[in-house]
């Protein structure tokens, strides 16, 4: 057993970091997530594991990890409490001054907590370091990088805000946060799509920084949960990716796109804003709001008209 719990002053006296990895069914590519996490340079350092109740081998690869390295923590959960509540969790159980959201199947260079921190410190206004993000193939093959808007980079909350609302939320949401940032956030809504009102809503609260020249790998893989978890075909009221976020919300009408734009307005509301820039906020929100307007309504009709089939089969039965 490797332990690092006799830290040497130096490593004592920088600020403690926490990474949470959030899991299901993880056995494919946890082993060596958790290897590379272990393998980084940023010497005082915490590994939260919260396993969503998995059924394979994920149990036994946290645990001998967690007997190699004190640094790894496991929040074993009973039952399956949903995507969004899991990446919440370990949130939750951490402790560092900094936290990163770091998949089961997706990696970072070892340079990112050291460079991330570094940056952090250099610059006061911002909230996440970001590293230079890819797709790669289960090869490591880089397939593209995501735009990272320089518009996140800019003094003014509200150009932040329609940013981020716009971009791939990727690059943000694997980024390295002030935790006291993210804590001001409502984290991730229980519906498809929050992660993108999460990164928006801490864009209110300061702006994006390069976490020098670190880079993150998205794997892409076929049972990625964002190919695996689309809307259920031929299946009233069943949208299997807002089931995924929240088992609770299984076979009910959810209108991820309208609870969405509600966060949206939640965010601004609730964010330390002067007064013009919380009127340039709610502008942008209008803006999304005219930019989704077929969709949003498409998605109305739908729900309204299948729950409105539901409910006269029920009828039927009844009858």
């Amino acid at each position: 057993m490797t332990s690092h719990g006799d830290k040497s002053p130096s490593t004592s006296s920088l600020p403690l970091v926490s990474v949470g990895v959030p899991v299901y069914q993880g056995e494919e590519f946890l082993d060596e997530t958790l290897y590379a996490l272990r393998k980084q340079e940023y010497p005082n350092l915490e590994i939260v594991i919260s396993d969503n109740a998995s059924t394979d081998r994920t149990p036994e690869i946290i645990a001998k990890h967690a007997a190699e390295d004190d640094r790894v923590q496991n929040v074993r959960q009973e039952s399956n409490i949903g995507a969004a509540e899991n990446y919440n969790v370990v949130f939750r159980a951490a402790s560092g001054d900094y936290f990163a959201w770091n998949a089961h199947d997706d990696l970072f260079t070892p340079d990112f907590f050291l460079s991330g921190t570094r940056a952090l410190a250099a610059d006061p206004e911002a909230v996440v370091a970001v590293a230079r993000p890819f797709r790669v193939d289960t090869q490591g093959e880089k397939l593209e990088e995501f735009e990272v808007p320089e518009e996140l980079y800019s003094p003014k909350p509200h150009v932040r805000f329609r940013a981020a609302a716009r971009s791939s939320p990727e690059a943000l949401v694997f980024g390295l946060y002030r935790r006291e940032a993210l804590a001001a956030t409502r984290l991730h809504g229980h519906f498809a799509g929050s992660d993108r009102n999460l990164v928006s809503e801490a864009m209110l609260y300061g702006r994006v920084t390069r976490a020098g020249s670190s880079e993150f790998y998205l794997l892409e893989h076929k049972s990625r949960s964002v190919r695996s978890h689309s809307r259920s075909q031929g299946k009233r009221l069943s949208h299997a990716r807002d089931a995924w976020y929240d088992p609770q919300r299984k076979n009910r009408m959810v209108f991820p796109n309208w609870r969405r734009l509600g966060s949206y307005v939640g965010a601004v509301t609730s964010a330390p804003l002067g007064f013009v820039e919380r009127i340039r906020c709610y502008v942008s929100v209008w803006q999304l709001l005219f930019d989704d307007r077929c969709k949003l309504g498409k998605q109305l009709i739908y729900d309204l008209a299948t729950a409105g089939s539901h409910l006269l089969g029920k009828l039927r039965k009844s009858s």
